[in-house]
């Protein structure tokens, strides 16, 4: 595995504290072991889309002036 390095997150409502804590409880793992496997799964999933989508805007955007 690649050097780790900490991020700090906040999260965006109780709901989702609340299933990060469930989660964290059924696995027996910490609350930023399940923050950084989600934060690792919506990347591998959504990643390369974001970046292109960033890119097909930004191309309209300077297509237009």
């Amino acid at each position: 595995m690649d050097k780790v390095q900490r991020i700090n997150i906040t999260v965006l409502s109780s709901q989702d504290y609340d299933m990060v804590q469930l989660l964290s409880d059924l696995h027996g793992s910490t609350l930023s072991m399940i923050a950084a496997k989600a934060l690792h799964e919506w990347l591998k999933d959504n990643f390369v889309n974001e970046v292109k989508r960033h890119q097909e805007v930004k191309q309209l955007l300077l297509g237009q002036k």
